[in-house]
Protein backbone atom coordinates (compact mmCIF):
# COMPACT_ATOMS: atom_id res chain seq x y z
CA UNK A 1 0.00 0.00 0.00
CA UNK A 2 2.74 2.66 0.44
CA UNK A 3 4.33 1.81 -2.75
CA UNK A 4 0.88 2.72 -4.49
CA UNK A 5 0.65 5.63 -2.17
CA UNK A 6 3.95 6.98 -3.13
CA UNK A 7 3.59 6.27 -6.66
CA UNK A 8 0.07 8.13 -6.28
CA UNK A 9 1.52 10.95 -4.45
CA UNK A 10 4.83 11.39 -6.93
CA UNK A 11 2.04 11.51 -9.69
CA UNK A 12 0.14 14.44 -7.70
CA UNK A 13 3.57 16.30 -7.39
CA UNK A 14 4.75 16.23 -11.28
CA UNK A 15 0.71 17.23 -12.04
CA UNK A 16 0.71 20.20 -9.94
CA UNK A 17 3.97 21.29 -11.14
CA UNK A 18 3.21 20.99 -14.68
CA UNK A 19 -0.40 22.64 -13.97
CA UNK A 20 1.82 25.48 -12.49
CA UNK A 21 3.27 26.19 -15.87
CA UNK A 22 2.76 27.62 -18.83
CA UNK A 23 2.17 25.11 -21.38
CA UNK A 24 1.49 21.26 -20.51
CA UNK A 25 4.03 18.77 -21.57
CA UNK A 26 2.51 15.71 -22.58
CA UNK A 27 5.67 13.92 -23.02
CA UNK A 28 6.84 14.14 -19.56
CA UNK A 29 3.40 13.32 -18.28
CA UNK A 30 3.87 9.94 -19.98
CA UNK A 31 7.43 9.22 -19.26
CA UNK A 32 6.26 9.52 -15.45
CA UNK A 33 3.56 6.87 -15.68
CA UNK A 34 5.56 5.08 -17.75
CA UNK A 35 8.68 4.80 -15.31
CA UNK A 36 6.38 4.72 -12.25
CA UNK A 37 4.47 1.27 -13.48
CA UNK A 38 7.70 0.02 -14.68
CA UNK A 39 9.41 0.42 -10.72
CA UNK A 40 5.98 -0.77 -9.31
CA UNK A 41 5.99 -3.56 -11.55
CA UNK A 42 9.99 -4.61 -11.01
CA UNK A 43 9.17 -4.16 -7.28
CA UNK A 44 6.27 -6.73 -6.72
CA UNK A 45 6.89 -9.34 -9.84
CA UNK A 46 9.37 -11.44 -7.52
CA UNK A 47 6.92 -11.66 -4.99
CA UNK A 48 4.91 -13.60 -7.23
CA UNK A 49 7.47 -16.41 -8.41
CA UNK A 50 4.91 -18.50 -9.96
CA UNK A 51 3.26 -15.69 -11.77
CA UNK A 52 5.69 -13.16 -12.31
CA UNK A 53 8.06 -12.48 -15.68
CA UNK A 54 11.00 -12.64 -13.18
CA UNK A 55 12.54 -15.83 -12.10
CA UNK A 56 14.94 -15.85 -9.16
CA UNK A 57 16.36 -19.51 -8.16
CA UNK A 58 15.64 -20.50 -4.42
CA UNK A 59 18.12 -22.90 -4.29
CA UNK A 60 21.08 -20.80 -2.38
CA UNK A 61 17.69 -20.04 -0.04
CA UNK A 62 17.19 -23.96 0.61
CA UNK A 63 21.24 -24.17 0.81
CA UNK A 64 21.52 -22.17 3.86
CA UNK A 65 18.23 -23.31 5.71
CA UNK A 66 19.88 -27.02 5.37
CA UNK A 67 23.49 -25.73 6.41
CA UNK A 68 24.29 -26.76 10.21
CA UNK A 69 25.93 -23.18 11.56
CA UNK A 70 23.52 -20.69 10.31
CA UNK A 71 23.12 -17.44 12.21
CA UNK A 72 19.89 -17.38 14.37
Amino acid sequence: MLLFSAALVAGWIVGYGLGLGSGRALSAQLALALLVSLVVLIILDPARPRRGLIRIAQQSLIDLKASPGRAR
